[in-house]
């Protein structure tokens, strides 16, 4: 063992001098660190087997300008597959597979986890399913902004497939969420989305999308959220300028929920079918603002559309089907089967 290699010598073909078990070594919390580095490239590996941690198998803590690129994580037990923390900028992590991250903390075992105050960090062509907790997941103790999540395929995961968090504290600003498959998520924990905001701040866009086939656990569960938290209000945890606009959602227990945005936020040419609770839910006393224009909303088994209790709402330009209208559009508490 030299410099943190481990070497070893055989006097023969290696072959049939190590037959099974082979060559024993222990297991580690974490089988790649990079801790207060910059400009490194891990490329063409394959990481598996780590024990259980609080952080990843593929550790970057502080670190700037890193770039994982075609690696595959599998079967890990931790926090996360790739854990990406601290102060550290323009991480990149693309083209890789991350699947079967477990942990026994209910939200945890999640793919790929960003946390920390560092941010432009990017999640990119890759394949993330079949985590206990989120497949790609912002904000565990400490928001990052202005973060980019594009062209991935997160399915099978057991909370949210794509969430990006924060707190009354701080909220994450300028998050791009686009041209992802987000399906067959919230497998095993209740009251999560597909794409799932909660407590953000400023100009967050989720686009061009596509979400479907969330399963339903309990209390909620739906294609995309924007979600201002359940404690005592009112105060903005919801910032201003966030936006939903060209995805497609079908098969979801509720396609859009806006729940308690103050400040306002815009959801426009959507396309929503098959709701087996609501096509969207726009609710709560402290959700002001909201323009909700040009989408369609195409059978939904309760409501095509409940609104509750919010200020100043507009509502326009949407288009409505169902086989039967009855009560199917719901407003501060009365049922109607038309808006004309």
């Amino acid at each position: 063992w030299t410099s943190n290699i481990l070497y070893v010598y055989s006097t023969s073909n290696p072959n049939t001098t190590y037959t099974n078990p082979g060559i024993e070594a222990s297991v580690r919390t974490n089988i790649i660190i990079v801790n207060n580095r910059n400009n490194i490239i891990l490329q063409n590996i394959t990481i598996k087997y780590s024990k259980i941690s609080t952080t990843g198998s593929i550790y970057i803590n502080n670190s700037t300008n890193i770039t994982i690129d075609s690696v595959i994580v599998n079967d890990n037990d931790g926090f996360a597959g790739i854990y990406i923390e601290g102060t550290g900028n323009n991480c990149v992590i693309k083209n890789s597979i991350i699947y079967n991250t477990i942990h026994t903390t209910s939200d945890r075992g999640v793919g790929i986890l960003i946390d920390g105050s560092g941010g432009y960090h990017t999640v990119q062509n890759s394949e993330i399913y079949s985590n206990t907790g989120a497949g790609i997941s912002s904000g565990l103790y400490t928001v990052s902004n202005n973060g980019i999540i594009s062209g991935n395929r997160s399915y099978l995961n057991g909370g949210a497939g794509i969430e990006v968090k924060g707190s009354d504290s701080a909220q994450p600003n300028n998050w791009i969420i686009q041209n992802n498959e987000v399906y067959s998520n919230i497998q095993l924990l209740a009251d999560f989305y597909g794409i799932d905001l909660y407590k953000i701040g400023n100009n967050n866009t989720v686009r061009y999308n596509l979400v479907h086939d969330g399963n339903f656990v309990s209390i909620s569960a739906g294609g995309i959220r924007f979600d201002g938290g359940s404690e005592a209000m009112p105060h903005p945890t919801i910032g201003y300028g966030n936006k939903i606009y060209y995805n497609i959602i079908y098969n979801e227990y509720t396609g859009i929920s806006i729940y308690r945005t103050p400040l306002g936020c815009e959801i426009y040419n959507n396309v929503i079918y098959n709701s087996t609770n609501h096509g969207v839910r726009i609710a709560d006393e402290y959700t002001n603002l909201v323009s909700f224009k040009n989408n369609i909303i195409h059978t939904a088994q309760v409501c095509l559309i409940y609104h509750t209790l919010t200020t100043n709402p507009d509502i326009d330009y949407n288009d409505y089907y169902d086989i039967d209208y009855t009560n199917k559009f719901h407003w501060n508490g009365l049922t109607y089967s038309t808006f004309s």
